[in-house]
Parts: C-alpha cells; sequence; structure tokens
C-alpha cells in the first residue's frame, strides 16, 4: 500500500523548567511506493512536551513535513 512511513531516532527524554516531559527526536520519513519499494525523504527534527509517545513524535513530523502547525 502506498504511503509514508516514519523511523525516529530519539535524541533525547528531558524536563522542561515546569517539570513537563520533553522529548527531542529525529524523524526519517520514507516514501511507499504500490510495487513496495521505498525511498528516503527527508529527516525532521521535533520537540514534543507534554505527550512524548511515538504517536506524537510522528503527528509532530508530519505537520513539519506538510507545513501544518501541531499541538
Amino acid at each position: 500500500m502506498p504511503g509514508l512511513s516514519f523511523s525516529i531516532d530519539p535524541i533525547g527524554y528531558l524536563r522542561t523548567e515546569d517539570d513537563q516531559p520533553l522529548r527531542l527526536a529525529d524523524v526519517w520519513i520514507w516514501h511507499i511506493f504500490e510495487d513496495g519499494s521505498r525511498r528516503l525523504g527527508p529527516k525532521v527534527s521535533v520537540s514534543v512536551i507534554g505527550d512524548t509517545s511515538d504517536l506524537a513524535v510522528i503527528r509532530a513530523a508530519y505537520a513539519d513535513f506538510t507545513g501544518r502547525r501541531h499541538t
């Protein structure tokens, strides 16, 4: 199935001044084609505060990749 795939390279887990969890990561975006082949796309560096799950990191990377704002 064509689409996008994401690989997360963690940079660090920190805490903000008000003790909120902070996660820094580089996310590699892969383009998947109908024949199953893959092409490496851009690397996006993101930081998320609060929800530091993989899904939150991927959402932030996708928002950055598409030029949309994330929360």
